[in-house]
């Protein structure tokens, strides 16, 4: 995806429809035809992933304290100029903010979360109505 696509967007909803366009024509071309139930999530899922590989290797190669060497090593099969304008967006004052509050929110958190939007109650709830389900069942039926 990164051959394609630069991460210098907040999301995969930013990022514009003629790149959209080049991924969608390539999974055409290799007959992914079977996934377009949810080929969005897995778009956007793929998208959050790529963007944070490139993140930690931003981190790794000099980070914030060392641009110039980080803007020196990029990974072989990501495009230079994509890898360019990958750092101007970690190095966005708006990016870094955001990044920052999502550090802070993330270190209050007393129970990790995996539940993507959804907070932590809403989460719990939808599991615990998921067994009070089985729970109904298995008297129901005797299973």
């Amino acid at each position: 995806m990164w051959r394609t696509i630069p991460f210098d967007r907040f999301g995969w909803e930013k990022v514009p429809t003629p790149y959209k366009d080049t991924v969608m024509n390539h999974l055409k071309d290799l007959e992914a035809r079977d996934l377009k139930g949810g080929i969005r999530q897995v778009l956007m899922k793929r998208y959050s992933d790529r963007k944070n590989y490139a993140k930690r290797e931003f981190r790794e190669n000099g980070g914030y304290n060392d641009v110039e060497s980080a803007r020196a090593h990029h990974p072989k099969d990501m495009p230079y100029e994509n890898r360019l304008r990958t750092i101007d967006h970690f190095l966005d004052p708006k990016y870094i903010a955001r990044s920052e509050a999502n550090t802070r929110v993330r270190q209050l958190q007393k129970f990790p979360n995996r539940g993507g939007t959804s907070s932590y109650s809403s989460t719990a709830y939808k599991h615990v109505m998921f067994y009070m389900c089985v729970f109904v069942c298995i008297c129901l039926f005797n299973v």
